[in-house]
């Protein structure tokens, strides 16, 4: 049933934070009504049918800039508002609030329908005034902070997650004030915040940008070329995973990637063609070839060939992506590509057909949900399809701590239902695929550091079919001018082919993007 539901999700177009933008999310009034760990104190005057004043109060003293047009007001603070004021509101006047979303140092207002909504700054508060809407002649005059709080309300759509909306605003900007540096800015780093990087960056290379995220962005426009190195070690299998990768954008939104994995295996038992068990230490290579990148604003594909050298085997995938961030549908396939899921495949030239549809959708600004349905078909050279199997990926991600360090609540599911398989000669499993229902529960937290940014997550897997046991990672990535690092290690117990209790794991990367600002 679980199976089902989440499949019936992804043919409907939901599905990741996505990854996500440094910046801290806006918050959700609805949200933190349903909490019950906050009291309500904040003073409310005045209120009537047709007019309501309620008056948001710091416990100590405060800088507050005010900006508003039509029936919204942007807040800007110098720390953060307490959490029972906000509450205290909602419960005061929360039938004449339309939509209200903060921070740690701002809050964007907007009165319900039939209602205005006006704010002045008061002792150590800000005072909000709503009253019933009365429809005034149309006034030819121009407010001159029009662009200022255009600018304000789509940095707090960004931050509050929904990105596609921030960028709708910054394009109907754009139109209105055109080459305007400030406006042309938003909209770059807009891009920059979805993954659109190379968009992003010939915008800073024409504003000249200066600053140090958008000279990393400018340098990728030269090019890169990256190494990774993945260990894997688990009952009876280890593996080292080798990559040099190069990318070279050619085309618009487009960049090339060609790159060389060395793939080292050693596992005990593997199974041959004759049913025979024995061990194995072996090395093969493989190369890849790949294009990826924006085919319109929102719309990203990529088209992946590889081939193990020396074995006469290569395959295709392409995977297509929908919409923004926030409502991404994806749709991906694969024929022959080469596969390394189980240790039999890396010595034996594995691959993988594969087609999935799944998506990802943001409910408020604190919770996003994701699923992705996938029906597969394993084999190895020479013999062709020697398992078939329908696998379920999906989870939930709930934002607890906006500040940093911020703290998020995840969930995991991570399926995988064998359908026919082949047997060896005296009963062994030509691929060794077995029933698993991954049930991962973690919290995530990360703060940054100067140029350093540290994360990690622990928690506990459950697998439906089998054992139980802890996963946890702890990560560490630095950018400095054109240089990247990345690390990445930890332990876990989310059974695999091959890998059916603990593993363990390390994940070095360094990349260095060849572009000149």
């Amino acid at each position: 049933m679980t199976m089902l539901m989440l499949l019936a999700l992804g043919a409907a177009g939901i599905a990741a934070p996505a990854p996500a933008s440094p910046r801290l999310p806006l918050g959700d009034i609805r949200n933190l009504a349903d909490s019950d760990d906050v009291t309500s104190s904040a003073p409310v005057t005045g209120s009537s049918s047709s007019s309501s004043e309620v008056v948001l109060r710091w416990s100590s003293p405060v800088s507050v800039k005010l900006e508003t047009r039509d029936n919204e007001i942007v807040a800007r603070f110098d720390h953060p508002l307490p959490p029972d004021q906000i509450r205290a509101m909602q419960h005061a006047v929360g039938d004449r609030i339309g939509r209200f979303e903060w921070n740690e140092n701002s809050f964007l207002l907007q009165a319900a329908a039939g209602d205005t909504a006006s704010a002045e700054v008061c002792d150590n508060g800000v005072r909000l005034i709503f009253a019933k809407l009365i429809e005034q002649p149309a006034s030819p005059a121009v407010d001159p902070a029009a662009k200022d709080f255009a600018l304000a309300s789509a940095a707090a759509n960004q931050a509050a997650g929904y990105p596609n909306r921030a960028r709708a605003q910054l394009l109907g900007l754009v139109r209105q004030y055109p080459r305007d540096p400030g406006v042309e800015r938003a909209l770059a780093d807009s891009d920059a915040a979805i993954g659109a990087r190379l968009r992003a960056g010939r915008a800073y290379l024409m504003l000249r940008a200066q600053d140090d995220d958008a000279g990393r962005i400018v340098r990728e426009l030269g090019g890169a070329i990256g190494v990774t190195v993945l260990a894997r070690d688990g009952t009876g299998f280890r593996q080292i995973d080798g990559t040099v990768r190069g990318t070279l954008p050619i085309y618009a939104e487009v960049a090339a990637e060609a790159a060389i994995r060395v793939v080292r295996t050693h596992a005990d038992p593997v199974i041959d063609s004759t049913g025979i068990g024995h061990e194995v230490r072996e090395s093969h290579t493989m190369l890849e070839l790949a294009a990826r990148g924006f085919v319109g604003p929102t719309t990203r594909v990529d088209l992946v060939g590889a081939t193990w050298i020396g074995r006469g085997s290569a395959g295709l995938s392409g995977q297509l992506r929908l919409g923004p961030p926030e409502r991404e549908l994806r749709l991906l396939g694969a024929y022959h590509l080469p596969d390394i899921s189980t240790a039999e495949q890396a010595v034996g030239g594995g691959f993988i057909n594969r087609i999935s549809i799944g998506g990802t959708l943001r409910l408020s600004s604190k919770a996003v949900i994701q699923a992705d349905g996938y029906i597969n078909r394993y084999g190895l050279a020479g013999e062709g399809v020697v398992a078939r199997t329908v696998s379920v990926t999906g989870g939930l991600d709930y934002l607890l701590r906006r500040r940093e360090p911020w703290l998020t609540l995840t969930y995991r599911l991570e399926a995988e239902y064998p359908g026919r398989l082949t047997l060896r000669p005296g009963g062994a499993l030509a691929l060794p695929f077995s029933n698993r229902e991954n049930h991962t529960v973690q919290l995530a937290t990360g703060k940054r550091f100067g140029i350093v940014q540290l994360g990690g997550s622990a928690g506990w897997t459950k697998d439906r079919f089998g054992g139980s046991g802890p996963t946890a990672t702890i990560n560490a990535s630095t950018a400095y001018h054109g240089w990247r690092a990345e690390l990445a290690t930890g332990v876990s117990s989310i059974s695999r082919p091959d890998f059916p209790g603990r593993q363990y794991f390390l994940r070095v990367s360094f990349t260095r993007a060849l572009g000149r600002l």
